[in-house]
């Protein structure tokens, strides 16, 4: 046999002998991707975490070298801390992370989470330290204003003045309380918006002003600590903005309890957006 015809041979060989799963690979395409996502969209079943996870990982095996396989990582991420599946939710941030999805803060939170109801307490803080660090870079980023920062035996409190270039705004300050080790952070925040104050003047009536709101957030509770028609300035509320966040360094929300899977349904508001 000569070698040109020994090559065919091989060739030939080998696509009958390759991996159905490597074909399915090459043929993945547009239609497919589409085709994931309106399953998700449109569920054929009840939306369960199990659900989506499993639609997600289907997708990432079928299409492997599709760029929205990114995405499905991270889609499965969630569902799995949905399900409480510390271990399945790692495997995915890890691996969407290692291909350079850019992560939420939430998500950052989400795996922090993961991680300390695995045992990994180190890897627990280190995640949540990176989701403050990439909340306050993002702050600076978008202009909010002078930030203090205040170191206790407990953690620390940040605190950032926000003039919103949109005079229908009040000025708004964001107070963030950052426990040491793997404990979730809160918030307390001073502003205004119109939705709160459109219904604060439907059911007081026309005569009624603006509303300004003192909230704080923490994983497991959100209060409204103060709310008044009275113009508040962040330094006439700090006192009680950080006292209440001093009690809460003292005794923060644990991400795991006993191993369990502590997930913060609230995780957003944890690290409050400028557009929140």
């Amino acid at each position: 046999m000569s070698h040109r015809k020994a090559l065919a041979v091989f060739a030939l060989f080998a696509l009958f002998c390759a991996p159905a799963h490597a074909s399915e690979h090459a043929a993945c395409g547009l239609q497919d991707a589409k085709a994931f996502y309106d399953e998700l969209n449109d569920p054929s079943d009840e939306a369960t975490p199990a659900y989506i996870r499993g639609v997600a990982e289907a997708f990432i095996e079928r299409c492997a070298g599709r760029p929205e396989v990114v995405d499905a990582h991270l889609i499965a991420a969630r569902a799995a801390t949905d399900g409480r599946e510390p271990a399945t939710a790692i495997a995915h941030y890890e691996t969407a992370i290692s291909r350079r999805a850019p992560l939420a803060f939430r998500d950052r939170l989400n795996l922090a989470a993961a991680y300390a109801a695995a045992g990994r307490a180190i890897d627990a803080t280190a995640e949540k330290e990176a989701a403050v660090e990439d909340w306050l870079q993002q702050m600076e980023r978008f202009g909010a204003g002078v930030w203090t920062q205040e170191t206790t035996s407990q953690g620390r409190i940040y605190r950032f003045d926000v003039v919103w270039p949109d005079p229908e705004r009040r000025q708004r300050a964001v107070w963030l309380a950052v426990p040491h080790g793997p404990a979730w952070p809160a918030a307390v925040t001073l502003g205004s918006d119109r939705q709160r104050s459109a219904f604060y003047q439907l059911r007081q009536g026309p005569a009624a002003g603006e509303l300004m709101h003192l909230d704080f957030d923490q994983c497991d509770d959100q209060r409204t600590l103060l709310r008044t028609e009275d113009a508040l300035t962040a330094d006439a509320v700090e006192p009680g903005a950080e006292l209440v966040l001093k009690a809460y360094l003292a005794a923060p929300n644990q991400m795991s309890q006993d191993g369990a899977f502590e997930v913060c349904d609230r995780a957003s508001k944890l690290l409050p957006s400028l557009g929140g």
